[in-house]
């Protein structure tokens, strides 16, 4: 498995394929959701990260893990993309040990993960969420600077944890500074 081998992914396909896991969500997740997969697909990731992009708040909205499982496995597609969205997901063991602290829990699964590859995508995937979440703030004028600052340090560790090809790494962060999130 290669991390950018850019096998065009069709993002709206890639949504309608998985669109019976994404109706379980409200409405503003579901968009939050294809945002954060076009935003990783523009960064120029493949497959696993574009689907693992649709799936990352899948688990935590109420979605059952064998339901995900089988869903992906029925459509052929790469089991890793389970692992990815598994990883993302905050759950409730961790977050009655490490409340509020998204950062912590990140650093404990990305510390569990052997495969390279995988670390690289979910590293990738939490930046274009958190770039999400930035930009809605913006847009509402509700980005205060505790957040901000914990965006900052989330994306200089993130910086420090990558080691995948440079390009969807640098295409992310040059779209937070564009919008004058990060220098």
């Amino acid at each position: 498995m290669r991390l950018n081998s850019i096998n065009e992914v069709d993002v709206n396909k890639a949504i309608n394929r998985v669109s019976p896991l994404l109706d379980i969500m409200p409405k503003h997740k579901r968009k939050h959701s294809k945002r954060v997969a076009k935003t990783l697909r523009k960064a120029g990731v493949g497959k696993i990260g574009v689907y693992s992009g649709l799936l990352h708040d899948y688990l935590e909205r109420g979605g059952s893990l064998f339901e995900l499982t089988q869903h992906i496995n029925e459509l052929g597609l790469p089991q890793q993309i389970v692992n990815v969205v598994m990883s993302l997901s905050d759950d409730e063991d961790n977050a009655e040990i490490l409340p509020n602290q998204p950062l912590a829990h990140l650093q404990q699964t990305l510390g569990r993960i052997e495969d390279q590859d995988i670390k690289n995508i979910i590293i990738l995937a939490k930046l274009s969420d958190r770039l999400d979440n930035l930009k809605k703030r913006a847009r509402k004028g509700k980005i205060g600077k505790n957040y901000l600052s914990k965006s900052s340090d989330l994306i200089q560790w993130l910086s420090d944890q990558y080691t995948g090809k440079k390009k969807p790494f640098k295409k992310l962060t040059h779209m937070f500074e564009k919008l004058g999130l990060i220098r």
